[in-house]
């Protein structure tokens, strides 16, 4: 029960009910063949903009924090999923 605030407080569950809802509401609308509102198709994709700019933040912070670890315990060489994204100059020291 504890995880699920923990993922409440970060808004995880609520921008996955939100995009389902949503989800589910359009398909209603084109399976019963009514049109589509703008204000609906509009908030869908902002809502669907905002639930994977948040997972996209998510795993940055996280690439981060494993980045931030391997530098404390010594390691100076690239890691694999970083590897591209060092500048051209970096040496792997200090």
């Amino acid at each position: 029960m504890e995880r699920f605030w923990e993922l409440l407080e970060e808004s995880v569950i609520l921008q996955a009910t939100l995009t389902i809802i949503m989800a589910v509401l359009i398909a209603v609308l084109v399976l019963t063949g009514r049109e589509i509102p703008d204000i609906v198709s509009t908030s869908f994709a902002v809502v669907l903009g905002f639930y994977f700019g948040a997972k996209a933040e998510q795993k940055a912070k996280a690439l981060a924090s494993k980045i931030r670890y391997a530098k404390q315990a010594g390691f100076h060489e690239v890691m694999p999923e970083t590897e591209g994204m060092a500048p051209q100059n970096y040496k792997g020291g200090k």
